[in-house]
């Protein structure tokens, strides 16, 4: 199996998040509702010569536009890589001792992957956080009968 590393692509429409965190804030408060109350005043004047799918827009439009415009947008974090450079590179030295026959080689890497993906980057280097979520042998018994 090859692992390769690549970009998942995004939608047209990627999910904004707002600094809701800034409505805590008594100033922003007001101007968001001030913002969207002005608005919907004027929306609901010209309600009865619209669709239910253009009001539908038009509220929508407001809400993004003043939360756009009073709280921000919300900066996105970088997340860390899944898999380490150094365990691609593992990876490829591993296909190539297969390609070559040299079995010792291959099961030696293999091995160290395997410790790679599990002990350091996975679950087991995690384990006290998640040590609730396992079950007890008590749980096991019980789940079996």
């Amino acid at each position: 199996m090859k692992l390769k590393s690549y970009r998942k692509k995004s939608d047209n429409n990627p999910l904004i998040r707002y600094e809701l965190n800034k409505l805590q804030e008594s100033n922003t408060q007001t101007e968001y509702l001030l913002a969207t109350e002005n608005r919907f005043e004027a929306l609901l004047d010209t309600c009865e010569e619209k669709t239910p799918e253009e009001l539908w827009l038009g509220m929508k439009n407001i809400w993004t536009e003043a939360a756009e415009n009073t709280l921000g947008k919300k900066k996105s974090m970088k997340k860390k890589p899944w898999i380490s450079t150094e365990t691609i590179e593992l990876a490829s030295e591993k296909r190539k001792a297969r390609k070559n026959n040299e079995k010792g080689k291959y099961i030696r890497l293999r091995n160290e992957i395997k410790y790679e993906m599990t002990n350091v980057n996975g679950w087991k280097n995690n384990a006290p956080k998640y040590k609730s979520l396992t079950p007890t042998t008590k749980q096991n018994n019980s789940l079996k009968k």
